[in-house]
């Protein structure tokens, strides 16, 4: 019977087709063939190696690393058949002599074992490789860190102990030692598969003379295994640091070449502008601190991050010259400021108003002139602008401050009248500010003081700005240089209805009475609520103001304060005069107020020369009094009235001894 018929598919047209191509007929134009990928290393490349005759193999042998060899013998029977006998053992030795440096094999290893045991980083245990696996030269062995745990022990088997006494050695002398320095293992451990090759080893031996002979052998041999490991090391320590060399030899031609790449696009000026710091940072730069030789296709891959670098190197580069120009005309701007304050205000002058240097700064004037970008602009240029746009400047703002507080005068004494007609309400008695800051509370602020308190502009937001940042770094610590906000803090003394009380009290006028006149007011006052039959504090009329913000109280108590006495008054006078009239001891001065003749700074006498010296370049000796600091307030002691029933009490009398007390019957 005939075999049957196969039907015909589409598939099998398409195949038939595909097999019969038609001839190429002379003249046609050439086809081109498509061919493989010349991929390096591909699998099978050395397929026909096999076939090639044994004397051009052996040749080749000789050439290879020992570390080839060893790969070539794992690829198939043949080759780990003919590699792995001890006829081609002078084909390893060859090879191994490539190597620099490498030690001498030991004698009871053969060649292609020791061959694996130096070149080829896998566990003798497990069989995993990897970073995690480390070489023990002594015992010529690589093991992992989970297997050290298994083949390793720290204490030698007790049924040596006997032996070792009987032949009076250690178990060090014939067992290799091993010293570890993991977290889990440190000191001195013995290798478990040696162990038990000597226990079978000894068991073996059948008299004293061939146990004799054993210890003497492994006696060598422990000591032989040292050497060698000690030159094992040395090796793997200059193979290393050659590594090392070498890495970073082709680390630097890369880095020279990223270099050049980039002053061929133009950034030669930056690169010749760069520290040391900022060129290290370039070379950290992942695709420049790589290993290997740049290329064009590497380059490209590189160039963006590296690009980047540059132009953020150069931003930098720019913001830094700017601010350096910024921060040297600010430092202009501060000695023409106070040069021109410290000039202004004549020795007597009781109305100084000093211009804080952050306010001077962010005039828009003064700022045109600082942030001016002309290339013609010298520096000379900048100090005789500023010189002649700040008188004008800083007569605005004085008077623009003295406007502002002239303001909220007026709008307190409406409150009680209806009809302001004064002539320089700054001079009223009423005319006292307090701080708005919650931490400072500062109470009797008067003008030309209130102009120059700015502890409440601490908690204004700071400029970020390049300007702002130069300004911050310019200005001096105290806050006399800080900024005035555009929305001031300060107000009118709180309780108006207190200083009313007290100055009615006095006999005068809340609404029209001026400072001097109360300053001239001869009446002084006692506190009922702090008043004793023992002692009472005189006190006049400001420090009576003072003392009524220490109560707190939430309204005026009715007769809180009575009128001394005029004979008592005239005692409590005549203290404060005698107070007054001692002679000013400037290196014992701790409580008196100084002022400084250069900025709007104030502070005690010890701080004052300190001010000085840091912001003015002035010197304790060259430092003088009315010219570079004036006082402001001497320190007033509390003045004691004490009954005469404890005139004999000792504290009381040294009191009344040292000025500032006297006895009295009330």
């Amino acid at each position: 019977m005939p075999p049957k018929k196969r039907t015909k598919t589409m598939h099998s047209e398409n195949h038939v087709t595909a097999s019969k191509a038609p001839k190429k007929e002379k003249g046609d134009p050439a086809t081109p063939v498509a061919r493989g990928r010349n991929i390096r290393c591909r699998r099978g490349g050395l397929q026909d190696m096999p076939k090639m005759p044994l004397d051009v193999l052996f040749e080749i042998f000789s050439f290879l690393h020992p570390q080839d060899l060893l790969n070539l013998s794992r690829t198939t029977k043949d080759f780990r058949s003919c590699l792995m006998s001890r006829s081609s053992a002078r084909y390893w030795e060859q090879s191994r002599k490539q190597v620099e440096g490498l030690p001498d094999k030991p004698i009871h290893l053969s060649e292609p074992a020791y061959a694996n045991l130096v070149f080829c980083n896998h566990c003798h245990n497990c069989l995993k490789s990897g970073s995690h696996v480390t070489a023990y030269w002594d015992i010529y062995a690589r093991y992992c860190g989970s297997c050290r745990t298994e083949v390793f022990t720290s204490t030698c088997d007790e049924a040596f102990k006997p032996v070792w006494l009987e032949f009076d050695v250690r178990s060090c002398d014939i067992v290799v030692t091993v010293r570890l320095n993991s977290d889990r293992l440190r000191g001195i451990w013995y290798h478990k598969p040696e162990l038990e090759k000597i226990k079978q080893e000894w068991k073996s031996l059948a008299n004293k003379t061939q146990k004799t002979q054993y210890i003497q052998d492994r006696t060598k041999f422990v000591s032989q295994s040292r050497e060698i490991s000690r030159h094992l090391e040395k090796w793997q320590v200059g193979l290393k640091r050659r590594a090392v060399a070498e890495s970073n030899t082709v680390k630097e031609t890369r880095y020279e070449t990223v270099l050049a790449k980039l002053r061929q696009e133009g950034w030669s000026e930056e690169l010749d502008r760069m520290d040391k710091v900022a060129l290290n940072g370039l070379s950290r730069i992942d695709g420049v601190s790589r290993a290997t030789k740049l290329t064009d296709k590497g380059w490209m891959t590189i160039r963006p991050p590296v690009v980047e670098y540059m132009q953020k190197f150069k931003s930098q580069r720019i913001n830094k010259e700017r601010a350096n120009l910024l921060s040297s005309r600010l430092w202009y701007l501060k000695q023409a400021m106070y040069a021109y304050q410290h000039e202004k205000w004549p020795a007597d002058c009781k109305d100084r108003v000093y211009v804080g240097f952050a306010d001077c700064a962010y005039m828009p004037e003064v700022r045109a002139v600082i942030e001016n970008t002309s290339p013609d602009l010298t520096k000379e240029d900048v100090k005789q602008q500023l010189k002649e746009v700040l008188p004008g400047l800083i007569d605005g703002w004085v008077e623009k401050q003295r406007t502002e507080l002239v303001a909220i005068i007026h709008e307190e004494l409406k409150k009680e009248t209806q009809t302001v007609q004064i002539q320089d309400p700054l001079q009223l008695a009423m005319a006292s500010f307090r701080c708005g800051s919650s931490f400072c509370r500062a109470t009797s602020l008067r003008w030309p003081q209130i102009a120059e308190h700015r502890c409440s502009y601490a908690m204004c937001k700071s400029d970020k700005s390049l300007y702002g940042q130069c300004v911050e770094s310019r200005r001096e610590r105290h806050t006399a240089d800080m900024r005035i906000p555009e929305t001031k803090r300060f107000g009118i003394y709180a309780r108006s209805e207190w200083s009313r009380d007290i100055i009615r009290l006095c006999g005068f006028d809340p609404e029209t009475v001026t400072y001097p006149e109360m300053d001239a007011c001869i009446v002084r006052l006692v506190c009922r609520r702090c008043s004793t039959y023992a002692r009472q504090e005189v006190f006049d009329w400001k420090g009576a103001i003072t003392h009524d913000e220490a109560h707190s109280d939430s309204k005026p108590l009715p007769g809180r304060w009575m009128l001394l006495s005029e004979e008592h008054a005239a005692k409590a006078r005549a203290l404060e005069v005698a107070i007054a009239a001692k002679s000013l001891d400037l290196d014992q001065s701790r409580q008196d107020t100084f002022h400084c003749g250069w900025c709007g700074y104030d502070g005690s006498m010890s701080r004052m020369y300190e001010h000085l010296r840091d912001s003015h370049g002035k010197s304790r000796s060259e430092s003088k009094l009315d010219q570079d600091f004036y006082l402001v307030e001497r320190y007033k002691p509390s003045i004691w009235m004490y009954s005469e029933v404890f005139s004999e009490c000792k504290s009381e009398k040294d009191t009344v001894a040292a000025g500032k007390g006297f006895f009295a019957s009330f």
